[in-house]
């Protein structure tokens, strides 16, 4: 069997679906991953599984790009013939779905978001919702990292009941994530945000909120992640770097790829995204016991309970999230401890990567 996973990069591919496709591998199947070429496209070949490189571009609105897309898609499945097809991202999982569908090739989508433009522009929105709609209607299953989404795209008429399955997001490896040792929280508190620098991942409230609890609260933000000066929704990167450097309690560390050392020397995260598919950094972090502060948005609100792991805030409110920091510095080591505790019990109850390969294999024959 020809098994093939497709997104919009390589890295996307070897840090959310590396689990599952290395399980297939495993099971004898011929597996192939395709998407736009990084330097994660060689770590992925390391692990025996094949790729294939195609022109992509997630934040491009050139149609003639988006047409050579599709004819990429479609010379490469008829060359390698695959038996199914897991896209991930909005562009694979239109295109690479107009295609497969013309191939009549068993297709699996993954809607881990709704993307920027459901946020911003109004036009775009409608056209993209026009793409899904046409893409979608012989996809055999689509999944869905929360239900918030699912409904969304049932009430728009995108997709039907019998094609819908929600899963556990990209699932979490809790053996490979889990605390080596436990270094308490000391009177200076460790805060971490983790992702991309986006507006929409609440960045610009976050300085705000930090620099204003910094003036009565000994602490320290770290901020990692990679910045894109292509993608018009991130944020002005030269005046964030100004305010890093005027308050040097707020570090930026740039892009860091080793998760688990991150996670390991920090207290807490904070994530005060606008709305999330089913926050992979999230779940990574309450399996590393670690505390979240979050937004109270789809794909946040269903893996932090108030005061259990956590604690979320109203998003696009810097006094919102300033009110979370002082819950969370207010509490004793013990009480850390603890909600970092429940936090990683929970994600092996229900976020296991081990459930998430259950339900991939369910539909795969």
């Amino acid at each position: 069997m020809v098994v093939v996973f497709s997104a919009n990069s390589f890295k996307h591919l070897y840090q959310l679906r590396l689990d599952v496709m290395l399980h297939f591998k495993s099971r004898g199947y011929k597996l192939y991953a395709i998407a736009g070429d990084d330097e994660y496209k060689k770590k992925i070949n390391e692990f025996g599984i094949l790729t294939k490189t195609v022109k992509i571009e997630p934040n491009s609105k050139n149609i003639l790009a988006d047409l050579s897309l599709l004819n990429q898609y479609y010379s490469i499945f008829r060359e390698i013939q695959p038996d199914i097809i897991y896209n991930s991202t909005i562009k694979a999982n239109i295109f690479g779905s107009i295609v497969s569908r013309y191939l009549n090739i068993k297709t699996i989508n993954n809607i881990s978001g709704l993307g920027t433009a459901f946020l911003k522009s109004f036009i775009l929105k409608i056209f993209i919702i026009f793409l899904y709609k046409i893409s979608q209607k012989k996809v055999f299953k689509i999944y869905f990292q929360n239900n918030t989404d699912l409904i969304l795209f049932k009430k728009l008429n995108i997709v039907n009941s019998s094609q819908s399955r929600l899963i556990p997001g990209s699932g979490v490896n809790t053996c490979k994530l889990k605390r080596d040792n436990r270094l308490l929280p000391s009177n200076k508190i460790k805060y971490l945000f983790l992702g991309r620098l986006l507006k929409e991942k609440g960045i610009n409230e976050l300085l705000l909120a930090a620099n204003s609890h910094l003036k009565n609260n000994i602490a320290t933000f770290y901020i990692a992640g990679d910045y894109n000066k292509n993608n018009s929704s991130s944020i002005d990167f030269n005046n964030f770097i100004q305010k890093c450097d005027e308050n040097k309690s707020i570090k930026y560390l740039g892009y860091i790829d080793n998760v688990k050392s991150l996670l390991g020397g920090v207290d807490c995260l904070i994530l005060p995204s606008y709305r999330e598919g089913l926050s992979n950094v999230i779940l990574e972090a309450l399996s590393m016991e670690i505390p979240v502060l979050a937004s109270n948005v789809p794909g946040c609100k269903e893996l932090i309970k108030d005061g259990y792991n956590g604690f979320l805030f109203e998003p696009r409110s810097a006094s919102s999230i300033k009110i979370a920091l002082n819950k969370f510095s207010n509490l004793e080591v013990e009480e850390i401890v603890t909600m970092g505790k429940r936090g990683r019990k929970f994600v092996e109850k229900n976020y296991s990567i081990d459930k998430l390969i259950n339900l991939y294999e369910l539909d795969l024959l």
